[in-house]
């Protein structure tokens, strides 16, 4: 279980922005952006890792370590920040099908591959849901 910290809306710094978004129908904010690979694509040839993996545990460090993507607001209205996060990712399992699937974040890149290549093998092999 995640924990998390309670944040007091009245000494909170996105006070204002959140009390305009709060009343919209669909108060959901996405993120797109583009980055260049080629470091860590080179690097995972060169190390024989996985790219896969390694943008993988790139990106939730990477989210893991901005206190705003780690803030949500609960069912009884509560804005809490967790400790850390996971994601959930499409996996492709063949040319027509794929399943979502979640990765718990790790801080330390040999600890996320040793617990997230079980996951990708059992769901290569239809086991997990």
């Amino acid at each position: 279980m995640n924990n998390y910290k309670e944040i007091n809306i009245e000494e909170w710094k996105h006070k204002h922005s959140f009390n305009f978004f709060q009343g919209f129908d669909c108060a959901l904010v996405n993120v797109t952006f583009e980055f260049n690979t080629s470091a860590v694509y080179s690097y995972c040839k060169e190390k024989n890792e996985s790219f896969f993996l390694m943008t993988l545990y790139c990106f939730l460090k990477s989210v893991n370590s901005i206190p705003e993507f780690k803030q949500r607001i609960l069912d009884d209205g509560k804005i809490v920040e967790f400790d850390k996060i996971a994601t959930l990712t499409p996996f492709l399992i063949d040319e027509e099908e794929c399943r979502i699937t979640l990765f718990e974040y790790f801080s330390d890149y040999k600890a996320f591959k040793s617990y997230a290549e079980p996951i990708i093998s059992a769901t290569k092999q239809g086991d997990l849901e």
